[in-house]
């Protein structure tokens, strides 16, 4: 059984670490792609599939970037110790007598 789960776990490190190098593949082509093409014409990066692409991505990045930063730099607040008091009621004790 301990070999079954090992072998199943050994598994899935190589899928992920797979997954992991083909996305930094296509994320290096595309980089690549997307520095060593340019237009003759200003109003040719409107209809370039590359350029939309990548112009509606770049505000989702700087997202992602502030999120992580913040993440990362920010102070986590301390938590307050504080004493719990238990105090045994009565199950006799319904309310106080009325006033007058």
């Amino acid at each position: 059984m301990w070999t079954n789960r090992q072998a199943g776990s050994s598994r899935a490190q190589i899928a992920q670490r797979a997954t992991l190098w083909l996305c930094l593949l296509l994320l290096a082509l595309l980089s690549v792609a997307q520095v060593a093409h340019f237009h003759k014409d200003a109003s040719d990066a409107d209809h370039c599939t590359i350029c939309v692409v990548l112009h509606n991505a770049a505000p989702t990045a700087v997202a992602a970037v502030a999120i992580l930063f913040i993440a990362l730099f920010r102070v986590a607040p301390f938590a307050s110790v504080q004493v719990a008091i238990y105090r045994p009621t009565s199950a006799l004790f319904i309310r106080p007598p009325p006033i007058g």
